[in-house]
C-alpha cells in the first residue's frame, strides 16, 4: 500500500482501483482518502481510530473507513497480521450506487453487536479477493467487483449510515476539517523546525484548544504524530537511498542524530543504520 499522506492520493498498479495487503505489525498515521477502507484483523490485536473514536480490536474483528474519514492504526506489542481491503467505490455503480454522502455511525465491526453473518463473511470474502487479484484468471475483475458489492450489500444492511454532517454534529465536523488542515500543513512543512504553536497560529485557533483537538481525533499528540511522519519520511530514504544518514535526518526535520536514531528506534525497533543494512542485497 502507498504511504499515507495528509490526502492519500492513491495509485494502483492497473487500471482496477482494488488492492487488498497482508500487513503485519500493522501502524498507519493519521489519514484519509476518497476511497473505502475495510480491515480484518487476522491474528493479535491492533488499535483502530476512525474520526472521533477508537477501539482495540482482536482477530476476526475488523473496521469500515468510508470517503473522508481520518483513521490511523496502531499494531499492539506481539506479533499481529492485518489484511487491509481498498477500493474507489465507483467501480459498483454498475449494480450497487454508493451514495456521495455514505458514512457509517459505528465503523467498528465487533464481535459483540456485529451481525454474525457480515462478520463471519468478511474473512471468506477478503480470501475470494485476494486469490482473484493474485491468479488473475479471466474475467476476475467482473468477479472482484461481484464480491465487493456481495460485501457492500452486507454493510449497507448491517451496519448504520448517517451522512458525514451527522456523524457527530458541527462540532466533530469542524474540528476533523481543522485536522486535515493542520496534517496537510505538517506534511509541507515537516522538514522545518515546525512546533504547535506554528499549526495553531496557521488555523486561527488557541494552542490549548487545537492540542486538545488534535489528541482526540488523531489519537496521539503532536509530538508524536510529528515524530512518525518524520521517521516514516526518513525510513523510505534509508531503504531506498543511499543517502548519508545524517543528511537524511536533518533533511526530515530532526535537530541531531542522536534524536533521529533515538526517533527510528522507537517506531521501528531498529536503528536507521541497521535497517538499511537489512535492505542491502546480500552477496556470496
Amino acid at each position: 500500500m502507498p504511504q499515507a499522506v495528509y490526502h492519500e492520493d492513491r495509485e494502483y498498479g492497473s487500471d482496477f482501483p482494488v488492492e487488498i495487503v497482508r500487513f503485519g505489525d500493522f501502524s498507519f498515521r493519521a489519514h484519509w482518502h476518497s476511497e473505502i477502507e475495510l480491515l480484518r484483523v487476522v491474528q493479535g490485536r491492533l488499535v483502530v481510530g476512525v474520526n472521533s473514536e477508537s477501539r482495540e480490536l482482536g482477530p476476526g474483528e475488523g473496521a469500515v473507513c468510508t470517503s473522508g474519514d481520518l483513521h490511523w492504526y496502531d499494531a499492539l506489542p506481539g506479533s499481529s497480521v492485518v489484511d487491509v481491503l481498498v477500493f474507489r467505490p465507483e467501480i459498483l455503480e454498475p449494480i450497487l450506487p454508493i451514495p456521495a454522502n455514505f458514512h457509517v455511525r459505528k465503523p467498528f465491526l465487533l464481535r459483540e453487536g456485529t451481525d454474525p453473518v457480515l462478520l463471519d463473511g468478511l474473512g471468506t470474502t477478503f480470501d475470494r479477493i485476494r486469490s482473484e487479484m493474485a491468479r488473475k484468471e479471466p474475467h476476475f475483475k467482473v468477479q472482484v467487483t461481484a464480491l465487493l458489492a456481495g460485501l457492500m450489500v452486507q454493510v449497507l444492511r448491517h451496519v448504520p449510515q448517517s451522512p458525514e454532517d451527522a456523524t457527530s454534529g458541527p462540532e466533530w465536523s469542524a474540528s476533523k476539517k481543522q485536522i486535515r488542515k493542520a496534517i496537510k500543513y505538517l506534511e509541507l512543512n515537516y522538514s522545518l523546525p515546525v512546533r504547535l504553536d506554528d499549526v495553531a497560529r496557521h488555523l486561527g485557533v488557541s494552542d490549548v484548544h487545537f492540542s486538545r483537538v488534535f489528541n482526540e481525533v488523531v489519537g496521539m499528540n503532536f509530538k508524536a504524530y510529528l515524530n512518525r511522519l518524520r521517521v516514516e519520511k526518513a525510513d523510505h530514504r534509508v531503504r531506498a537511498t543511499d543517502d548519508p544518514i545524517i543528511g537524511i535526518a536533518y533533511d526530515c526535520g530532526f535537530g541531531s542524530i542522536r534524536t533521529f536514531n533515538r526517533a527510528y528506534l522507537e517506531l521501528k525497533g531498529v536503528t536507521p543504520t541497521a535497517q538499511r543494512a537489512k535492505n542491502r542485497p546480500q552477496t556470496g
